[in-house]
């Protein structure tokens, strides 16, 4: 998974994914703690709220 990629999470739908890092701890220091409840083996999607209805997403390896 790349920056730029779009994915299908049940929670919002048709996400961007904007940083990849390497694990969940990761994500979450920078900020990463919405849940998408997206499904995948290798990959996690989490999102970051920066303002009112707007939301960010990245990607960690699992």
């Amino acid at each position: 998974m790349n920056p730029g990629d779009w994915v299908y999470t049940p929670r919002f739908e048709k996400v961007r994914i904007e940083a990849v890092y390497e694990n969940y701890h990761e994500c979450y220091r920078r900020g990463f703690n919405v849940p998408t409840h997206f499904r995948d083996d290798v990959w996690g999607v989490i999102g970051k709220i920066i303002a009112t209805d707007t939301i960010i997403f990245a990607a960690y390896r699992k």
